[in-house]
């Protein structure tokens, strides 16, 4: 069953239109999905990076999440049947650009929170990214990015 707190996600993916609320929604989804497989991307579960999650979202969301929260977004049994990466592939035609940067960066900051970024992070920010359709000047911060990218 989905949870209420990804439906914006699977509606994107589906390919429902989504009101602007739920567009708000829809990038919280993603920001919290996609940062906290970032935590388990090379299956050692560092608290250090549970941690910069919940700081990385307080700072952007403006609100707290608990760390039950992140962890359970991220193994959501809606991942078991189709990747992450296909669901993330279609929120990108509804994220800015700054939304998409936000997202990437997010990930940077997390994987290297327990100060060593292994071969499976790296493969997941490089599919993550893809997935978004950012290209490395994007990434790096080199484009503008308050129009749509």
């Amino acid at each position: 069953m989905v949870t209420g707190a990804l439906q914006n996600l699977l509606n994107v993916f589906k390919g429902k239109e989504i009101s602007p609320e739920e567009q708000e929604q829809l990038f919280e989804e993603v920001f919290v999905t996609v940062t906290g497989r970032a935590v388990s991307a090379d299956t050692n579960i560092h608290p250090n990076e549970i941690a910069m999650v919940q700081q990385i979202y307080k700072e952007v969301f403006e609100k707290e999440i608990e760390a039950g929260a992140v962890r359970s977004a991220a193994n959501s049994e809606l991942f078991e049947t189709t990747p992450l990466e296909s669901f993330v592939k279609a929120a990108a035609k509804k994220l800015t650009g700054v939304e998409k940067y936000m997202i990437c960066d997010s990930i940077k900051h997390v994987v290297n929170a327990d100060g060593k970024v292994g071969k499976w992070e790296i493969d997941y920010f490089n599919q993550i990214a893809t997935a978004l359709k950012m290209t490395p000047a994007e990434i790096a911060g080199l484009v503008d990015k308050s129009g749509p990218l």
